[in-house]
């Protein structure tokens, strides 16, 4: 293998086919790509291991359906009369519905996440054909020249070719406990080890500071990390606390169901030695219908699914998060940590001043007299333009400043990727979206003017487009003005483009760029750069030719220059105060000087003193064990330190806040790593800070955070009243089989359910309603769904167990009346007692040929269809909240209502054709419908739904 950091640069370049300046070719790009394939180094392991394949097929249910199909089949072939082979076959198939569900369901969350994971990869800067471009990791090739700044991503190993102060993380990598300076320099010695050649760049590794250009050498499975690192195992993800509430509550109710179990073998095997014959094989059998119905669904897996569902609902409201289990560290944030740019809405640059004419304009001048024309007509916006005065309020050159700045960024090729490194040193988080900012700025105010884009571009057609290069920091459009006549527009970086320019137009005249005026101008420049503005310049230049950028150089005649900042519109304003309307905390950690933060968070309606407001200083100032009550009082910082941030964020937790926090730069990374729960600006926020963030924000700024909580807190909700009406079934089967053999001892009445039966319960009442989990409709209450403060979350409320509990006994009472009444006087009562006269039927097909056997066989089919339909409608409680009507809570979920249709239809399609109700032994039901119908209307309409409070903020 090569050692790239001992060969010069020449030589590299002429081994990739590589330009110092252009890069790669398309010719050469596509060679490469064919010859070295994509930049993948992820493990080469089958993504559906074993292990992974087996997890969703080791539930309690699915292990349950199993031993009671291999039990059923021996004792069919052993002989049992109790045993049919339909029996099994129907215990078989159920137990083939589940594995496909479950392996359906793992995968369904598997592929989800894959393809939220596919959008959080980092866009790498890439020097092709010339042009800066940007393009996934896996599509670097060996050859491709990298921009480096601060804050990006390391996609592959690179021979650095120009280092400014480039400095590089290689913690990941090496171990090492500080960022490496690194060089251009040739380096001699061979067997120089990877972790001390400076002239490289490693694939996953984050550049701290600085700017470079590097080739890429290797890719794949060639790079350093892959070798370090493809024995490594993947770190486990911790559980949520709603799994490890779930699961403590689902071995709760598998125990409760093997002892009630084991009590009702234990009493039948009692009665059997009284009369001293024991059936141990109708033991086996009575002690497994218990625990099949005492098998609770794969809940934990059900919750994981909402998750996941939920997750890609919240793409759409511009956060997405790189785990969906996230969703549940969002749901509980209480108080949320973020710069003045993160708190923004939008990202979209306002005009701050224009300096034109020697005369500086700010925005807010220049914006009035523009709103003065919206209401004229065309030729009276014309007439008010020409009637400009010089020296006046608005320079007559104002609006020709425009339109040239209008035609140099709009000419339409590579805008938005011509970022070059002077532009980036103005701000690290800066980022490609400056200028289509820019762009859509400019043109606004060109329509204001009068100017229609559409006529421009017809009048003054292009004809050559170059963007900014390393060389050339500016972007440069031509476009023919007339037959031999063409128009030359610079537009870039407003230092660049005075120190390119030998002369400047001032009132419509031109005159020498002479040394006092260049003075003054970067003064001025100077001072809106302070000011956290953007600063553009605009130059022209008319030739008979087509000109190339070094022909421009010294020839151009300076404009002037405009600068743009983010401004705090009413938006922003209003998305503040509607999210601290919803119980969030909001902490401003500003990089603004003390005042700047203060008037900057009165502005956004975040304090209303300056004693909210801590500077850097005054937190040094504060002793450890006084910190939690000063941070309890502030709510802005000014330019507190990466140590002091972090703190920031203890303390909050400390009193009990679940915090998040919107990462900038890498002075946020120690606050990230103490959080609840990180995001970051996929557009602004550096790569480092992204690789740290749970979830990255695409659009709409702060108002998607407020969005993805209000989002995230009504899922989590829902998920919780859904599981515990899930557990609500279970264990009210139970209770009703278990009502059903103390009926049996007591008043000698046959069980109210067969094994198939329960079965059929189980596929209607849990397998089929999990489609309907995670697709309702969230209306993102803001009033009610608010945040609480606890040290430890909770998914369950603390009446969660006093709610299950009730809601299944009051579902298996209104199931056990009518089947007691039904059979207190039939002749189909049992004459002896035991586990022989218990296990009666209970494992047959159903023969309803005699008398008994069908009073018994409309009995149970009035207890299996009371146990489905009471339990559908106690789902609508359970879900329903106490500020919403039921009708509300049913429509908000259409699905669920479908669901429910197909289930009735079902079932009742099992009692009214006939082969099928022989099958799981019912028959027809007429009269009885009054009994069902009572029954599970009553339960409609009575609010079962003790685990949600009013008072959300009580528990």
């Amino acid at each position: 293998m090569a050692n790239f950091h001992t060969e010069n640069i020449a030589s590299i370049l002429n081994k990739f086919d590589s330009n110092m300046d252009q890069g790669l070719s398309a010719e050469a790009f596509e060679k490469a790509r064919a010859r070295y394939g994509k930049n993948e180094f992820g493990s080469a392991k089958n993504a559906f291991p074993i292990k992974v394949f087996l997890e969703p097929l080791l539930t309690w249910r699915i292990i349950v359906l199993a031993l009671t199909t291999v039990i059923l089949v021996v004792s069919f072939f052993n002989g049992a009369s109790s045993i049919s082979l339909h029996t099994a076959g129907i215990v078989g198939a159920v137990l083939g519905i589940h594995i496909v569900y479950a392996c359906t369901t793992e995968y369904r969350i598997r592929d989800r996440d894959m393809s939220i994971n596919r959008r959080m990869v980092h866009s790498i800067k890439v020097i092709r054909q010339g042009k800066l471009e940007k393009c996934a990791p896996e599509d670097i090739v060996p050859g491709d020249l990298l921009s480096f700044t601060a804050g990006d991503y390391v996609p592959a190993d690179a021979r650095i070719i120009e280092s400014e102060g480039l400095t590089i993380d290689e913690s990941v990598l090496f171990g090492t406990e500080g960022p490496v300076e690194k060089t251009s320099m040739d380096i001699p010695d061979p067997a120089l080890p990877p972790e001390k050649q400076k002239n490289m760049a490693f694939g996953g590794t984050y550049v701290i500071a600085g700017h470079g250009i590097a080739i890429v050498v290797k890719t794949g499975k060639q790079i350093e990390i892959w070798k370090q690192r493809q024995d490594a195992r993947p770190m486990p993800i911790a559980n949520t606390f709603a799994e490890n509430e779930i699961r403590d509550l689902q071995t709760i109710i598998k125990i409760t169901g093997m002892i009630v179990a084991a009590v009702a073998v234990a009493i039948s095997w009692w009665f059997e030695y009284q009369n001293q014959v024991t059936d141990w094989q109708s033991l086996i059998h009575l002690g497994m219908l218990f625990a099949v119905a005492a098998a609770p669904h794969d809940v934990i897996r059900l919750l994981r699914l909402s998750f996941s569902k939920h997750a890609q609902k919240l793409m759409e409201k511009g956060v997405t998060l790189r785990n969906s289990r996230s969703l549940e560290k969002l749901s509980r944030i209480t108080t949320f940590c973020a710069n003045e740019d993160g708190l923004a809405t939008t990202r979209a640059l306002t005009i701050s001043n224009l300096f034109v004419d020697e005369q500086l304009v700010d925005g807010n001048t220049w914006q009035t007299w523009l709103d003065t024309l919206k209401e004229l007509t065309p030729t009276e916006r014309q007439k008010a333009v020409e009637a400009l005065s010089p020296g006046g309020k608005i320079p007559k050159g104002a609006p020709h400043l425009i339109f040239t700045a209008g035609l140099g960024t709009s000419g339409g090729q590579g805008i938005g990727e011509t970022v070059t490194s002077n532009i980036e040193t103005t701000s690290e988080a800066a980022g490609s979206e400056v200028m289509p900012s820019l762009q859509v700025t400019i043109q606004k105010n060109m329509e204001s003017l009068g100017y229609e884009l559409d006529s421009v571009k017809t009048k003054l057609p292009l004809v050559d487009a170059y963007p900014s290069t390393r060389t050339y920091g500016y972007q440069m459009q031509v476009f023919e003005s007339a037959p031999e006549d063409y128009l030359n527009i610079i537009f870039g970086d407003a230092r660049i483009i005075l120190n390119t320019c030998d002369s400047v137009l001032i009132n419509g005249e031109i005159s020498p760029l002479l040394d006092d005026k260049h003075e003054m101008y970067h003064e001025i420049i100077d001072y809106l750069l302070n000011t956290k503005a953007q600063v553009y310049g605009v130059a022209f230049h008319s030739s008979d030719v087509i000109l190339k950028p070094q022909e421009m150089e010294n020839n151009p005649i300076f404009l002037g220059f405009m600068a743009f900042s983010v401004s705090n519109d009413e938006e922003t304003k209003t998305i503040l105060k509607s999210s601290l309307d919803t119980g969030l905390k909001i902490i401003l950690i500003s990089e603004s000087k003390e005042q700047e933060t203060v008037d900057m968070a009165k502005d956004l309606g975040l304090i209303h003193n300056r004693k909210a407001v801590a500077s850097r200083e005054e937190l040094e100032a504060v002793q450890r064990e006084e910190i939690d009550n000063e941070t309890a009082k502030w709510l802005a910082y000014s330019q507190p330190t990466w140590e002091q941030r972090r703190n920031i964020v203890l303390s909050l937790k400390r009193q009990g806040h679940a915090v998040g926090f919107l990462g900038q730069n890498r002075t946020d990374l120690r606050a990230m790593t103490v959080s609840d729960i990180t995001l970051a600006n996929s557009t602004h926020a550096s790569h480092v800070v992204q690789a740290a963030a749970d979830g990255l924000i695409s659009n709409k700024g702060f108002q998607a955070v407020r969005d993805a909580l209000l989002h995230a807190r009504e899922a989590y909700h829902n998920a919780a009243g859904f599981l515990r009406w899930n557990f609500s079934c279970t264990l009210s089967l139970l209770l009703t089989l278990t009502i059903g053999t103390v009926l049996h001892y007591l008043y000698k009445m046959p069980m109210p359910l067969t094994l198939t039966q329960i079965i059929w319960v189980q596929f209607l009442s849990t397998l089929l309603p999990s489609f309907g989990i995670g697709v309702e409709h969230i209306f993102a209450d803001e009033k009610h769904h608010r945040p609480t403060l606890f040290s430890r979350a909770r998914f369950f409320s603390k009446m969660t167990g006093v709610d299950i509990i009730c809601r299944s006994v009051t579902i298996s009472l209104m199931t056990t009346i009518p089947f007691f009444f039904m059979l207190w006087r039939s002749p189909a009562l049992s004459d002896t007692l035991g586990v022989s006269t218990l296990m009666r039927e209970v494992f047959s097909s159903g023969d309803v040929g005699t008398l008994n056997s069908l009073d018994i066989a409309i009995a149970r089919t009035v207890v299996c269809t009371t146990l489905i339909f009471t339990q559908l409608s106690t789902c609508w409680q359970t879900l329903r909240y106490p500020w919403e009507s039921l009708f509300q809570r049913m429509f908000a979920n259409s699905r669920f209502i479908i669901i429910s249709i197909i289930v009735i239809a079902l079932h009742l399609t099992t009692l009214y054709v006939e082969p099928v109700a022989q099958s799981l032994g019912m028959a027809p039901l007429k009269w009885e419908w009054q009994w069902t119908l009572l029954f599970s209307l009553t339960l409609f309409l009575l609010p079962l739904n003790l685990a949600i409070s009013s008072h959300p903020d009580d528990d």
